[in-house]
């Protein structure tokens, strides 16, 4: 598998994670609708939007029979979080890092993997946008430079969630003042 982050790198992704207080919320039709267009360009059955704390890997947004969360020794983009750049594995039982991992030697039998990091503003990555298949392809360069957008655009999406609820809980306490 892959080689672990540094100490000081995995604490500082893991607090700017948690800043967004965005693990085990609700379905949000914006992330639902990135993984759906991931789909849809790499024509896979799988696409996920994954967040990565301690112990698991949580998907905020899926397309396709993968169950909420996996422990976090089992995530594949686990690889991705760790140099920060976009992995695409074309055939994963021919690469070193998966040829034994469980989601490729048993169900759901991934073949093809490729992920893209989402970076918070200081280029920590809180999790990844990812597509899989159950059979080895190849892709375009220009398939790639879209999973960075659609990542991207995830990250942006969680940057603006986190200030429209900073925005309403100041509005409220506004609102509690001035009814007193």
């Amino acid at each position: 598998m892959c080689s672990s982050s540094s100490n000081q790198y995995e604490a500082d992704r893991l607090e700017a994670l948690y800043q967004y207080d965005i693990l085990d919320t609700a379905p949000e039709p914006v992330f639902e609708e990135l993984v759906s267009l991931a789909s849809l360009i790499f024509q896979t059955p799988i696409a996920l939007l994954s967040l990565i704390d301690e112990q698991r890997q949580w998907f905020k947004a899926r397309v396709g029979t993968m169950p909420a969360q996996l422990p976090r020794e089992m995530a594949l983009c686990t690889c991705t979080i760790e140099p920060d750049q976009v992995l695409v594995v074309s055939d994963t039982l021919a690469d070193d890092r998966f040829f034994q991992h469980p989601l490729v030697t048993v169900k759901p039998n991934i073949r093809f993997f490729a992920s893209a990091p989402m970076l918070n503003p200081k280029g920590l990555a809180i999790g990844a946008l990812c597509v899989m298949d159950y059979q080895p392809r190849n892709i375009a360069s220009w398939q790639i430079e879209a999973l960075k957008l659609l990542s991207y655009q995830a990250m942006r999406q969680i940057e603006l969630r986190v200030h429209l609820l900073t925005m309403s809980q100041a509005i409220l306490n506004c609102s509690n003042v001035l009814m007193l």
